[in-house]
């Protein structure tokens, strides 16, 4: 049963935004690929854990807030009396263990792991829940290795993901529990929905360019038709309504919408919109 679906990220959905308005630092432009990837990898790991929907509540994207703490959990699973927490990466090139801590990063994914489930732990404890937790780092891209990884490790290589989804499955005999649905129910109801912590880009108003940008390579669009508008390096054609409703949603993405919706609007899609369509697109 998926009880919360993966939204898109607020600092993905900003940075895709302002990906053709403003002129990105080399940074930005990491942090823009760090945060696709990482999109795919997590989409990527939920489209395997749908298999074991009928047996299994599965979370995603859980923010929670214990004892003052923050805690980000990618996916969390309860199956079978069992809550399993994963930390997701979808990482490419060879990486260095020791001693079961990554060598050479800034921040090891297995000591981050480590906090994640002793925070879910205690968080349960003051729900007066008493479950077994299980945490796995998973990997995704198959372009990844690990050289000293010990088989004690809690990590998953992306050929072992789905056998051990298969283990749950086994485990649970096929069936959901109602005791599993309702403790997903209670930490769903404990999801934070603004991350005070989100990294997210710095820009101003100033800084930003306004105008209808092509949903593929974020070149401006130019007008084609009375309906239509087009891109001059993609060629491709595009509807001026479905132009304006992903235009606006940048907009809000961007910015607090103001109170004169319609005249920001206009200008910031370059006028090639007319107010009136774009009055008749809010009013709906």
């Amino acid at each position: 049963m998926l009880m919360k679906k993966r939204e898109m990220a607020v600092e993905l959905r900003v940075l895709r935004a302002l990906q053709g308005r403003m002129v990105f630092s080399p940074r930005l432009e990491r942090q823009l690929r760090n945060s696709e990837s990482g999109q795919v990898g997590e989409c990527s790991f939920d489209e395997l854990g749908a298999w074991i929907d009928d047996c299994a509540v599965r979370l995603n994207d859980l923010v929670l807030v214990v004892g003052g703490k923050l805690c980000q959990i990618d996916a969390l699973y309860i199956c079978d009396g069992v809550v399993y927490l994963f930390e997701v990466k979808n990482w490419m090139g060879a990486f260095d263990l020791m001693d079961g801590d990554f060598v050479g990063l800034s921040a090891c994914p297995l000591a981050q792991l480590k906090r994640s489930r002793m925070l879910l732990e205690e968080l349960l404890r003051s729900m007066r829940v008493s479950v077994r937790v299980e945490s796995r780092l998973v990997f995704v891209g198959t372009g990844v290795s690990l050289y000293g990884l010990r088989r004690d490790d809690p990590v998953l290589l992306p050929h072992q993901v789905q056998g051990y989804l298969n283990e749950l499955r086994i485990r649970s005999g096929g069936f959901l529990q109602d005791s599993d649905v309702r403790l997903g129910q209670r930490l769903a109801n404990h999801h934070v929905v603004n991350n005070p912590y989100q990294p997210l880009a710095k820009y101003c108003v100033e800084d930003v360019a306004g105008g209808v940008l092509c949903g593929e390579c974020r070149v401006r669009m130019v007008e084609y038709s009375f309906l239509r508008l087009t891109c001059p390096r993609c060629n491709i054609f595009e509807h001026k309504r479905n132009s304006l409703e992903r235009t606006i949603l940048e907009l809000d993405t961007l910015f607090p919408p103001e109170k004169q919706r319609v005249h920001q609007i206009y200008l910031w899609c370059d006028k090639i919109f007319s107010k009136r369509m774009i009055h008749d697109y809010l009013k709906q």
